[in-house]
């Protein structure tokens, strides 16, 4: 029989861990709040941002929030199959639950994160906002 490449083409490797250590939260913040993002870095806004708008949130990163390995799993394989990405990040939580980053715009691979029963956030150097269900554009956080 002849040989076959099977090489799949896509590469998982984990994050690191963070060195602080973890406090509890209350139970209504744990429900509200993504638990396995990054916090945000201090210089999120622009120098100038306006006070009457939100700016739009551009990044060259999405990540993705999961209740489950089999979530996380499903989103993984959908980015692979429509060959968005060549190798994806992965961490996961205390409570069981699955961070993934993938170097892909928000604008391609949210619904993916959506269609896996996810929580989509875009982001890039430390700063993640969530990326609306609905499929507009994720703004900044407002300033001050």
């Amino acid at each position: 029989m002849a040989s076959q490449n099977t090489d799949f083409g896509f590469r998982i490797r984990p994050l690191p861990r963070e060195e602080k250590e973890p406090t509890p939260a209350s139970p209504q913040e744990s429900e509200s709040a993504p638990r396995l993002a990054p916090e945000p870095a201090p210089e999120l806004a622009p120098k100038h941002p306006s006070a009457h708008a939100p700016q739009a949130f551009e990044a060259m990163l999405t990540g993705g929030r999961f209740r489950s390995a089999q979530d996380a799993l499903a989103f993984l394989g959908a980015v692979a199959g429509a060959e968005l990405a060549g190798e994806a990040s992965a961490r996961q939580g205390p409570g069981g639950a699955w961070w993934i980053e993938v170097p892909v715009n928000w604008s391609r691979a949210s619904s993916l994160v959506y269609s896996a029963g996810g929580v989509a956030f875009s982001g890039s150097h430390g700063s993640w906002v969530v990326v609306p269900a609905h499929g507009d554009a994720p703004t900044s956080p407002p300033v001050g």
